[in-house]
Parts: structure tokens; C-alpha cells; sequence
């Protein structure tokens, strides 16, 4: 019961210490200052998810902006690229001329990659004027 205690003692403290560096703009330093860490792309695009889940649209937007800028030659590029693409689009910020000049740039750059299908349909409604 005690090492159970000690446990979730221990995990709250971590989450409430990670959501502190969050807010107050540590992780975004730490990120900038070492952009080839091992781990440090995962990390950005994944906590640009968590925010996406929690309708950040803006801070999640940064963090998918940072990853596809500068890991645009992986695999991470082209989720990052399509997730601050999907982000701009659920804000409903950019008008539609501006959604499509982006989801050109994606296809442009990532014709076979994972989410092409689904770009090449968005840009096909919004070019035939849908949103």
C-alpha cells in the first residue's frame, strides 16, 4: 500500500512539474536551445498531439510548426506538416484560399506521404468551394 502511495505521489508530482515547464515556456527553450537531441523531435510533435487533443489549436499549432519546420525530411516532417495543416483547419483562421495554397505546399513536398490521400481530398472540396 505505501509503494502504491509513493507511486502516485511521484507520477502527480511529475505531471504537475511537466505542466509548469510547459506554461511557463521552459520546454519550448529547452527545444529551441537543443533541436537534435535524442528524443527532442518525438517529444515536440507528441506534446503538439496532446494539446491538439485538448483543443490547444494555438500552442499546439507551435509546436507542429517547429517539428515539420525542422525535422521536414522524416517521417515526424510529414505528420507535423499535416497536423499544423489539420490545426490551421479546425481554427477555422485561415480562409479557404489560404487552406488550399497549404495543402499544395504539402502534396508538393510530401506526394506519397502518410496523409496525401486525405490532403488531396481536402484540397478538392475546398477548391470546388466547400468550408
Amino acid at each position: 500500500m505505501k509503494t502504491i502511495l509513493i507511486f502516485f505521489v511521484l507520477l502527480v508530482g511529475g505531471i504537475v512539474c511537466l505542466h509548469h515547464c510547459l506554461q511557463n515556456g521552459s520546454v519550448l527553450r529547452y527545444i529551441d536551445k537543443h533541436p537534435n537531441e535524442k528524443g527532442v523531435p518525438e517529444a515536440t510533435y507528441y506534446i503538439g498531439q496532446g494539446y491538439y487533443l485538448l483543443q490547444d489549436l494555438q500552442t499546439a499549432t507551435t509546436y507542429f510548426f517547429r517539428a515539420a519546420q525542422r525535422y521536414s525530411d522524416s517521417a515526424l516532417g510529414d505528420n507535423a506538416s499535416f497536423a499544423y495543416l489539420q490545426c490551421l483547419d479546425d481554427s477555422v483562421s485561415l480562409n479557404r484560399s489560404e487552406l488550399i495554397a497549404g495543402y499544395k505546399t504539402y502534396l508538393e513536398k510530401y506526394a506519397n506521404g502518410h496523409h496525401a490521400d486525405l490532403a488531396k481530398s481536402r484540397l478538392d472540396s475546398y477548391s470546388t468551394g466547400g468550408r
